[in-house]
């Protein structure tokens, strides 16, 4: 609602913290999960609600908001995307988006249409977010068998942001 809105939008406005992280349950980013021809969005993201999202990607460039980073979970595989008010449009921030441990895995790849996914993952697992004054280091974490409650991480794939950058790389 409104109050939310405006909270959050304040909270971001006034930080003076040198990371600004947004977790959330949902994507912010958003995907294309049609064709360029025949778009399709869900209402299950950010994206199915535009004006709020674009009111808070607003506020947050013309607040310039201190490296801003989303954290989010709920789509049934990992992601590393860039935010932006619309689609090709300069990174607004990054978004980290984990997988889930157990539950069952969206495993379709969307990039094709969707230049803004920097990295697309679907597997069991988890992620851990390290966050040190110079950089944001996001490792996710893919379990080697999810029916084996003694399994091990089978791998880990890392991503790095430097303070001040948008563009999260591999580490």
């Amino acid at each position: 609602g409104q109050d939310q809105e405006r909270w959050l939008v304040e909270g971001l406005s006034d930080s003076t913290t040198t990371w600004n992280l947004l977790a959330n349950p949902i994507m912010l980013a958003g995907l294309n999960l049609g064709t360029p021809d025949e778009p399709l969005i869900t209402r299950d993201a950010w994206v199915g609600y535009p004006e709020t999202r674009r009111r808070v990607l607003a506020a947050v460039q013309e607040s310039n908001v201190s490296n801003p980073v989303v954290v989010t979970g709920d789509w049934h595989a990992s992601f590393v995307l860039d935010v932006a008010e619309e689609p090709g449009g300069p990174t607004v921030m990054p978004e980290f988006l984990v997988s889930s441990i157990s539950t069952v895995l969206f495993p379709t790849d969307y990039r094709e249409h969707n230049s803004h996914v920097r990295y697309f993952v679907a597997e069991h697992g988890y992620a851990v977010v390290s966050v040190t004054p110079r950089e944001l280091r996001c490792d996710f974490r893919y379990v080697a068998d999810v029916w084996d409650p003694d399994t091990g991480i089978a791998r880990t794939d890392s991503w790095v942001l430097a303070a001040g950058s948008r563009e999260p790389t591999p580490a």
